[in-house]
């Protein structure tokens, strides 16, 4: 078995956790907006039937600062239920227009059909926050067209996540904003995510691929199950860093627009991704520290149309509405090789579902 390469999480944790206790996220204002005077965006927010994304999408609506909010959702008739409900918290007098988009992150063929709507509908597109994600008590394939599958943990928070990325980058280069915005919700479990599981399955896989390897039912751990998720959180941070990477090379090599990739912790929330799982002990302390759904979503909104979440959030982690350090291992030279494998997996992925995808980075 390969050992990890020695690293130290402890004060991230820490911070993690005084501001868990301790801290807020600031709202979004006048003050710490990108730019207080544009009152037109265009803002996509994926998982917005519930949650966090809901939580986000209500801010957008009553911000004032955005013309046109898409909530993309699995089901449609969720979305069209809670477009309903966030229509109730509009202020009178608001011109922003909701609409509810089908998205299913577990499927390529929704993934693509949605970009392509986009591209075809949209005119203009600020920032889509790519908030979708599970936290699974038991194991679930998400079945594929195409038959490649996944873990359905890892297709929804991982796969889906970066080939939805990804295939939108083009649409919102040919888009009418100059820096728009592209926000995964992360999380600080990242710094409690059993890294030598993705050392174990670099070393195990045999040209299937981590992901693949993982994905794999006799690798799914029964007794704990937020390993799955913590493992994924982890991943996302790995990915979002290759993905920025990327992206600024292309924009400083070949003179393309800056795309913003920023990866948002909300903390740990009390709403029903966490209230559903986890032990009796958990459950309690979620009670006690943990944030109401509203507080969280502000990492989002931050995110996407925020000061801090400019330039200068690109490929970094956003915490309590600030840039911050991520997993330590993820910087280690172990943890960059295993994150551009996984972003190889991606990206093959990628060029599977869409030819020609990868070039237009």
């Amino acid at each position: 078995m390969p050992e990890l390469e020695p690293y130290s999480d402890r004060s991230q944790l820490w911070d993690a956790f005084k501001g868990q206790v301790f801290g807020t996220i600031p709202a979004v204002t006048a003050k710490n907006i990108s730019d207080p005077e544009d009152r037109n965006r265009t803002i996509i927010v994926t998982g917005a039937n519930g949650g966090l994304g809901f939580e986000a999408a209500k801010q957008f609506a009553q911000l004032g600062y955005v013309s046109k909010l898409i909530l993309a959702c699995r089901s449609v008739e969720k979305g069209e239920k809670a477009k309903t409900a966030l229509l109730a918290f509009k202020p009178s007098g608001s011109k922003t227009n909701v609409e509810v988009w089908s998205l299913d992150m577990a499927s390529t063929a929704s993934i693509v059909a949605f970009t392509e709507r986009a591209g075809r509908e949209l005119s203009r597109i600020d920032a889509i926050v790519l908030n979708a994600g599970v936290d699974l008590v038991s194991y679930q394939k998400a079945s594929q067209e195409d038959d490649s599958y996944y873990e359905m943990t890892l297709m929804v928070n991982v796969v889906g996540t970066f080939l939805l990325a990804v295939l939108m980058i083009p649409v919102l280069r040919h888009q009418s904003v100059a820096t728009p915005r592209i926000v995964i919700t992360g999380s600080v479990v990242q710094f409690v995510a059993k890294y030598d599981v993705l050392a174990e399955a670099d070393h195990k896989q045999t040209g299937e691929g981590i992901l693949r390897w993982l994905s794999e039912e006799s690798r799914w751990n029964g007794k704990i199950t937020e390993e799955r998720y913590y493992l994924s959180k982890g991943i996302v941070q790995l990915l979002e860093r290759q993905l920025a990477g990327v992206i600024a090379e292309s924009s400083k090599s070949a003179g393309k627009s800056l795309v913003v990739v920023n990866c948002v912790c909300p903390g740990w929330c009390r709403t029903n991704l966490f209230q559903q799982s986890g032990n009796a002990g958990s459950r309690i302390a979620l009670k006690l520290i943990g944030r109401n759904g509203d507080v969280g979503a502000r990492a989002l909104v931050v995110g996407a149309i925020g000061k801090e979440g400019d330039k200068a959030s690109h490929g970094q982690l956003l915490s309590e509405g600030r840039v911050k350090k991520c997993s330590s291992w993820c910087e280690t030279k172990q943890g960059e090789r295993i994150g551009r494998q996984l972003w190889k997996e991606v990206s093959e992925l990628v060029e599977k579902v869409q030819p020609g995808a990868m070039a237009e980075l």
